[in-house]
């Protein structure tokens, strides 16, 4: 538990602009579980991911698109728990995903929803709540949520919420536009 700084972990550009003004900016991230119970074989796991971005890092005198960067992952393969984009904010049964991870000789059924919410809270400018609800096997250990940094430049940013169309399922170090070593990495167990 607790609260973790990602450097540059979400992006922005001026609003109905082809990336103009670029920028990004520090946030941070923490994830909580909320229930976590067995039952017939199978684990049910809710957890919340919440996104803090600071205030100043959005000018202030320009409407911005803005937006940041997090996915479901395997452990042991590095396998993306491709979810289609979304944005802005959405119901859970909007984003219901199933995916199938081969290790070791062994099969499992991840099965997961996730709804996304912004609010303005406190001395933050903004707070984004992604709250998901995870069906796996009761012996499997592997799942990853992972917040990644965001590009450099807009071009590697518009490629990246492509990525689900470019590379489906692919393992978390041949992503393109995606440095998996700038990211924050959490265990759900």
């Amino acid at each position: 538990n607790g609260t973790y700084l990602l450097e540059n972990g979400m992006s922005g550009y001026k609003s109905n602009t082809s990336g103009s003004g670029y920028i990004r900016g520090d946030v941070y991230w923490e994830v909580n579980t909320i229930y976590d119970a067995a039952h017939d074989g199978m684990r049910e796991i809710e957890f919340d991911a919440v996104c803090y971005i600071p205030q100043g890092i959005i000018p202030s005198n320009t409407p911005y698109s803005y937006s940041t960067s997090s996915e479901l992952y395997d452990y042991y393969t590095g396998k993306w728990l491709t979810s289609s984009s979304t944005y802005g904010d959405s119901e859970r049964g909007e984003n219901h995903f199933v995916h199938t991870i081969e290790w070791n000789g062994e099969t499992h059924e991840i099965e997961f929803f996730f709804s996304i919410d912004w609010e303005p809270y406190g001395d933050w400018y903004n707070v984004l709540y992604k709250s998901y609800v995870v069906y796996i096997p009761e012996g499997y250990d592997g799942l990853i949520f992972a917040a990644q940094a965001k590009p450099d430049n807009y071009k590697d940013d518009a490629t990246r919420f492509q990525l689900e169309y470019i590379s489906p399922g692919a393992d978390i170090m041949s992503l393109v536009t995606l440095d998996p070593y700038t990211g924050l990495y959490f265990n759900i167990y």
